[in-house]
């Protein structure tokens, strides 16, 4: 259950990002408890669910490891680490876009976020179902939630602009060796948490 679950989950969410995502592979690699990818494209539209009047000129994943404990997902968190991430972005140029790519693309916003409200609800309680198991699957998914580590390296992201004063192009960019989010208790020191938290430290 919760092999399909996590599946999922990564399936909508990279396919949102990523334009050559072998889902084969990655599904293979969740039920292994290890999913490496790399040379992962990120699409134009990647940054279409901030409402950011940008697009993606060229943009790739290096490689992305997923690690899941199975056999102790009570006692080991689940970590994500992502190394040589590069984006290009450029302004928008509604004129180099079509009424029906336009279309197609709010559609697709529409449609993840639609996705996203269903499989939220297809993880309430049934009629006919046990509570108790319920309540594990749910304190369960909590737990991998408030542990969950994710380490990005070597980030590079770089915004060029011809369109704004076509006689004085610019570009501006930026890099960080290291973008990291992990549990901590209320000190900031990294900790498993093993408790129910009213506030999660990262």
């Amino acid at each position: 259950m919760l092999e399909s679950l996590v599946a999922n989950l990564l399936n909508r969410f990279l396919g949102a990002y990523v334009s050559n995502l072998n889902y084969n592979q990655l599904n293979i690699g969740i039920w292994s408890g290890e999913v490496v990818l790399r040379n992962l494209q990120l699409k134009k539209e990647a940054l279409d669910k901030f409402n950011l009047p940008i697009d993606v000129l060229e943009g790739y994943l290096g490689e992305l490891t997923l690690s899941i404990p199975w056999s102790n997902l009570k006692g080991q968190p689940v970590k994500v680490f992502v190394d040589n991430v590069y984006l290009l972005a450029v302004p928008r140029s509604d004129a180099a876009v079509s009424p029906e790519e336009a279309d197609a693309r709010a559609q697709q916003v529409k449609q993840e976020k639609l996705a996203n409200a269903e499989m939220l609800a297809s993880q309430q309680p049934k009629s006919g179902e046990a509570p108790e198991n319920d309540s594990f699957v749910n304190q369960l998914v909590t737990k991998i939630v408030d542990n969950l580590q994710i380490s990005i390296n070597h980030i590079h992201v770089r915004y060029e602009d011809c369109t704004a004063d076509p006689e004085h192009p610019f570009a501006a960019g930026f890099t960080l060796s290291e973008l990291s989010a992990t549990s901590t208790d209320a000190g900031w020191n990294q900790q498993f948490l093993t408790e129910e938290n009213s506030a999660i430290h990262k």
